[in-house]
């Protein structure tokens, strides 16, 4: 396209993930602004996220700014938002929703399984005062983990759990 209204689209497939990306957008005094249109991506052990709606995204010499988006799968929503104004004056936001914990089985040993969703948001920034900070909130819903034992190739027992919840800061002072 014209500087004015241009389009990039990128495929791309690799053994370890496929993925389908749309921009479009306009560059008019020393600002680019235009929108994230569409990012599938599927792998072998989180399956197919697709973007939820339309994203937002300006950058300029001074700062970016890409407004949340949002990866969708079933009910579960993955979500990130960020800002830069400089190098050390940054924000991501980030949450979920719904997300399954058995998209983390294939971080387990073989014959281990999850149940159960999880729900969270964080934020981590620096800013010229601050070099680092951020927090994080996570909120188990009920489930069930299945250990298996050593050697053994499916679940030998299951363990309910009725969810939890756990509060990190990370600060000046240190992470709590």
């Amino acid at each position: 396209g014209t500087a004015q209204h241009h389009q990039v689209r990128l495929w791309g497939t690799a053994p370890a993930v496929t993925l389908q990306l749309a921009l479009s957008g306009a560059y008019r005094q020393q600002s680019w602004q235009g929108n994230l249109d569409h990012l599938d991506l599927e792998t072998p052990a989180a399956g197919q996220w697709r973007l939820a709606a339309a994203t937002p995204i300006a950058v300029d010499k001074h700062a970016a700014r890409l407004h949340e988006f949002c990866l969708r799968q079933d009910q579960a929503r993955v979500c990130a938002a960020a800002t830069m104004q400089a190098a050390d004056d940054w924000q991501v936001r980030t949450s979920v929703h719904d997300l399954p914990l058995s998209l983390f089985e294939a971080l387990l040993p073989n014959g281990n399984s999850l149940s159960g969703k999880l729900d969270g948001q964080g934020r981590i920034e620096a800013t010229p005062t601050a070099p680092l900070g951020g927090e994080v909130e996570i909120t188990l819903q009920e489930g069930v983990v299945s250990p298996a034992a050593p050697g053994a190739s499916s679940p030998t027992t299951e363990i309910a759990y009725h969810g939890g919840h756990l509060d990190v800061t990370l600060d000046a002072q240190a992470l709590n």
